[in-house]
């Protein structure tokens, strides 16, 4: 058998930024304590876990925190609860992905500017909640079935999405938007390492027999790989989480097994996958590239 790692994959650069920042917080001691993470930092209860381990509270309200720092996660915080936040006398670590901000200052920004503003993006994620709560004249569209539902617009229109959603539905979305609406203005959505990490999958997991994401279940950008490589790819997926859950998979018989991980998953924990598999299915040799 051999192993396609299909790159890039793991970590992106709001990811390292992010717990780069919170390390530096960790390390230092001019913050004032307790510390407070304001959710999941990222979506991998890994990287969480080991943020817990060293000091780190995670909750998901401040109602009851009275004094401290709150960590803002990658995934970005509303203005509301930001001025709460700072109303308390809180301290405030902002580790917001660069790329989340970019849309939220644009999505500002059109608004001001009297555009109607259409955002691609999941209710019940954080950054696409963290839009919506700051600006609720933002019109949410979840799939693109809603395409057939918005209404009448006589003002400008700009688009843009959450960062971690699919590359491909969008691109879809757009055009049926394009079809409705005479002109659109379309502005940052999804971010680079998503798209690039997705279109590596469509280009390559056709090339293998089954493809493993390795991810935490609760990581958009994850389960979107996954989606991807089966309903676009046409290849088989199996999501885990680590080397546990390979005891519940069985790779008889796979010439060529293709992995890949989310956007929020250590390297740490792909090795560890990679070589219990070169371990249990001796020989096993690890490529980057399907000679055809």
């Amino acid at each position: 058998m051999k192993i396609l790692k299909i790159i890039p994959q793991g970590f992106c650069h709001g990811v390292l930024r992010a717990i780069h920042q919170i390390n530096h917080v960790l390390d230092e001691n001019q913050y004032q304590k307790p510390l407070y993470m304001l959710g999941s930092l990222v979506h991998n209860r890994h990287v969480v876990q080991s943020f817990e381990e060293r000091g780190i509270e995670i909750i998901h309200s401040i109602d009851s925190i009275q004094a401290g720092t709150i960590i803002i996660t990658a995934h970005g915080l509303s203005v509301q609860k930001q001025k709460a936040i700072k109303e308390k006398g809180l301290n405030i670590i902002d580790a917001t992905c660069d790329e989340v901000k970019k849309i939220q200052n644009l999505v500002q920004k059109k608004l001001q500017e009297g555009y109607t503003v259409l955002y691609y993006g999941k209710k019940n994620h954080a950054e696409c909640q963290a839009i919506i709560e700051s600006n609720p004249e933002v019109i949410l569209i979840e799939k693109i079935e809603d395409v057939d539902h918005l209404p009448t617009i006589q003002n400008k229109i700009f688009f843009t999405s959450q960062t971690t959603m699919s590359y491909f539905d969008l691109q879809d979305i757009l055009n049926k938007l394009s079809l409705k609406y005479n002109e659109i203005e379309k502005g940052i959505d999804v971010c680079n390492a998503t798209k690039h990490r997705q279109e590596a999958v469509l280009e390559q997991a056709p090339l293998c027999d089954l493809c493993l994401i390795i991810g935490d279940p609760s990581s958009h950008n994850t389960m979107k790989l996954k989606e991807i490589c089966e309903e676009k790819a046409h290849t088989k997926a199996i999501l885990i989480e680590n080397i546990a859950d390979l005891a519940s998979v069985s790779l008889n018989h796979i010439s060529i097994l293709g992995i890949t991980s989310g956007a929020s998953t250590p390297k740490s924990l792909v090795d560890e996958v990679i070589q219990t598999i070169q371990k249990n299915y001796p020989p096993c040799e690890v490529i980057t590239k399907v000679n055809m």
